[in-house]
């Protein structure tokens, strides 16, 4: 019995390539969500301060750190996905 039913015309490399491009998808947008989450946390704990000193450099940085995270699976989603394609394409030459 098979554990995965693959098409008969899909040969594996191309079934594997997507299933790279899947998963990278879903991975970085469930990392995105939570650095666009933390982001609107950190904010509203801004807003929520009171013009106290303390929470409002603790908040910054929350949002300072969550922005840095969001670019970092950005560009981690773009190179994967770029490095994939690239290398089936030579492939298939």
């Amino acid at each position: 019995m098979w554990l995965v039913k693959a098409e008969q015309d899909m040969d594996v490399a191309k079934w594997f390539k997507e299933k790279i491009l899947f998963w990278n998808d879903k991975i970085a947008t469930f990392l995105a969500l939570g650095a666009i989450f933390a982001v609107v946390f950190g904010s509203l704990k801004m807003v929520l301060s009171a013009g106290e000193e303390e929470k409002i450099k603790k908040s910054k940085e929350i949002v300072k750190w969550w922005l840095i995270w969001l670019l970092v699976v950005a560009s981690a989603w773009f190179l994967v996905s770029v490095v994939v394609k690239v290398i089936y394409s030579v492939g298939n030459v």
